[in-house]
């Protein structure tokens, strides 16, 4: 902070993570007056970042098998065609980067070391009753309940926590007829990959790099050497509490949302049709509601005592982890309602481990904090001027404290410490000021 600078608080908490649209009409409501901070002001929402289908070449080159026991391996890009290999479940494998949509759902081409077992993979049975079969290897889920990638969110809940198989009961939120006609192809969806900190460039001081919080004046004083203005800030103020390594984390193939439509500045594409526009509308307004709704938080609850404690019901919990599902299946991960799906569900892990006789397992337990630095990563890329860790450092806190006591298996061991170490990392570099 300069001198005579001035300081100022934003009006909004979580409510941050949510698009222009929906934070100015809260500030309406709440404040009654519409903001025109940089932020708010810009064109471009990164809140509703979508993954670009034009961007072919960006699908991932390295898979796992998530289907359980095993998923066949055909000749051909049909189920009718001839099974060549059964790969199991956890299985990693290569594709040539060929991949072809049929009325069956999306499927790759597989290399293997053995020419007579290389052929076609589909991706997605849903549309055949078996849901996902494979996930992309690059930045993404693991095999098990730690798969927390688009569509599988709700079927990971009810795998590992519902004493029974749950029902189809569901809150009719918004209409999903005809969703999966919108679907993205799951090799377009969201990756996260590790790129060297040389080849990251810093953003370009813009007003939608460098935002204020909501409702705030952002005015630095003359006398510090600084003009007048809202682009003043020179990097993100969260910047010198970025975890320090050889590889940061950086989100490719997205299309950005501006003037109606989105837009890729890498393949050039750009559009968005009338009815991927009002999916959005109906899911954004439920959403902005949903996932304002706070799970009981430890402290209050322990003075009150468990027994007088009121939980959300089970449908509406498997409704929101529905919407958090169809939503990036629609847009992909970086979109703000598969975002803040994913903070839903770490809240919602927290609370069923410390108020139900769920125990944590390493696999599930990995998902669990995957999610919350998966959640991080997306605020740290929206050059905020908070830092994640004003809404996420009490979690990870709390979720360490709680991992601390579990012992992971022999197979997973690795993966659960070093997604752990990472976790550490963050809330040891990003701790507040005492």
């Amino acid at each position: 902070i300069k001198r005579g600078e001035e300081l100022s608080i934003s009006y909004l908490g979580e409510e941050m993570l949510q698009p222009t649209a929906q934070r100015q009409w809260l500030l309406w409501r709440s404040k009654c007056f519409v903001c025109a901070c940089p932020r708010c002001a810009c064109d471009e929402d990164p809140l509703r970042d979508r993954a670009c289908e034009g961007c072919v070449d960006k699908i991932s080159r390295h898979w796992r098998v998530v289907h359980k026991p095993a998923v066949f391996r055909r000749e051909e890009p049909s189920t009718s065609s001839k099974a060549v290999a059964c790969v199991k479940q956890g299985t990693e494998f290569s594709t040539t980067g060929r991949h072809q949509e049929t009325d069956e759902g999306h499927w790759l081409e597989v290399i293997d070391d053995d020419p007579r077992k290389s052929g076609w993979m589909l991706v997605d049975a849903s549309k055949l009753g078996m849901g996902r079969l494979i996930e992309p290897c690059d930045g993404g889920p693991v095999p098990g309940d730690a798969v927390l990638a688009p569509g599988l969110l709700r079927k990971r809940l009810v795998n590992r926590a519902l004493s029974k198989r749950a029902d189809d009961r569901e809150l009719r939120w918004y209409d999903r007829h005809g969703l999966e006609d919108l679907h993205l192809p799951l090799g377009c969806a969201a990756r996260r990959v590790q790129v060297p900190k040389a080849e990251v460039t810093a953003p370009e001081k813009t007003g939608s790099n460098c935002s204020p919080a909501e409702g705030e004046k952002v005015e630095a004083a003359t006398e510090a050497g600084y003009p007048q203005g809202a682009n003043n800030v020179e990097s993100p103020p969260h910047a010198s509490c970025a975890v320090e390594d050889t590889q940061v984390q950086r989100f490719e193939g997205f299309a950005r949302f501006s003037a109606g439509a989105w837009s890729c500045d890498a393949c050039g594409r750009s559009g968005a049709s009338k009815d991927l526009l009002e999916a959005e509308r109906s899911m954004t307004e439920v959403a902005q509601r949903v996932f304002a709704v706070g799970l009981p938080d430890q402290p209050r609850a322990t003075h009150t005592g468990v027994k007088g404690l009121v939980l959300p019901e089970e449908v509406f919990v498997l409704s929101a982890l529905r919407l958090a599902d169809d939503a990036g299946r629609l847009f992909g991960r970086r979109h703000w309602i598969w975002q803040l799906g994913l903070l839903f569900t770490v809240d919602l892990d927290l609370s069923l481990i410390r108020y139900t006789y769920m125990k944590w397992d390493s696999v599930y337990a990995v998902g669990t904090a995957s999610a919350l630095i998966e959640v991080w990563d997306w605020i740290a890329s929206l050059d905020l001027s908070q830092e994640p860790g004003l809404w996420l450092h009490s979690r990870a806190q709390r979720l360490l404290r709680e991992l601390e006591s579990v012992v992971p298996g022999q197979d997973d061991k690795d993966l659960f410490l070093s997604v752990l170490e990472e976790l550490r990392k963050r809330v040891d570099q990003c701790s507040p000021p005492v």
